[in-house]
């Protein structure tokens, strides 16, 4: 679907397709193209949290941008044979219509910013160069990240973890030879960098996120023990989605 057929606003229509419009109404437990949400919340905070804000509901019937997944780049550095996001062009826009877009989208109702790839964090100085935009000039209620956590240096939450609220780490396994098997680099490392990732969110007030892909290399592992050691303020479990050409 076309920017300009989600969002009637000709200014907006302008923007590229490097931005993907995403609208998300809070409906209960979430579940969005395939996408199961599981929180650590108990059932009783989980529906006081659930229930739609106005403001929100408001957006979604004038059609705002409400919550948008921007794709900075499609570029990788795993291979994990699942992922329909693989390497297509490396085309980056230059930083003057990144902030376009973002201004346009913000000025059209955009309260949410989630940035994804590709891994996001093998371009960090751009990225930090978003955020801090987004949160210093644009004022974006919530600024979020999805990375595999392979790149990311403490630095980087050092200088630009005021401008960041969620940071989300994909684990699809505490095992080495299931990552290897998945794609997820050579396998080594992955957990070690994960607890680490976990404490430096914690130090820097940034709140720590897991998304896990079930698929044939892991269904059937107990990550009860690891999820607990994490305490991620959310659990987010995919179901694989086959998409023709792509994965």
């Amino acid at each position: 679907m076309v920017l300009s057929s989600l969002i009637s606003t000709e200014r907006v229509a302008l923007v590229t397709g490097a931005l993907l419009i995403v609208l998300l109404a809070k409906r209960g437990y979430t579940i969005i193209h395939n996408q199961y949400v599981a929180s650590p919340l108990t059932s009783q905070q989980s529906a006081a949290t659930s229930k739609p804000e106005a403001t929100e509901l408001e957006a979604l019937e004038t059609n705002a941008p409400v919550s948008v997944n921007y794709f900075p780049s499609r570029r990788c550095n795993y291979t994990c044979g699942f992922c329909f996001h693989t390497d297509t062009s490396p085309f980056i826009l230059p930083d003057d219509q990144v902030k376009k877009g973002l201004r346009l989208l913000q000025e059209a109702g955009m309260r949410k910013l989630n940035i994804a790839g590709g891994e996001p964090f093998l371009n960090p100085r751009l990225i930090g160069r978003i955020v801090k935009y987004c949160k210093e000039d644009l004022k974006v209620e919530s600024v979020s990240i999805i990375s595999n956590g392979s790149k990311i240096p403490e630095s980087w939450m050092e200088r630009y973890a005021q401008y960041l609220d969620i940071l989300a780490i994909s684990c699809d396994s505490f095992h080495a030879d299931t990552n290897r098997s998945i794609g997820r680099g050579d396998g080594e490392g992955n957990v070690d960098r994960l607890f680490k990732i976990a404490e430096w969110c914690k130090k820097y007030d940034v709140k720590f996120k897991l998304n896990t892909v079930i698929n044939k290399y892991n269904w059937n592992e107990d990550m009860t023990t690891e999820i607990e050691k994490l305490r991620p303020f959310r659990w987010k479990v995919f179901q694989c989605l086959i998409v023709a050409g792509e994965n």
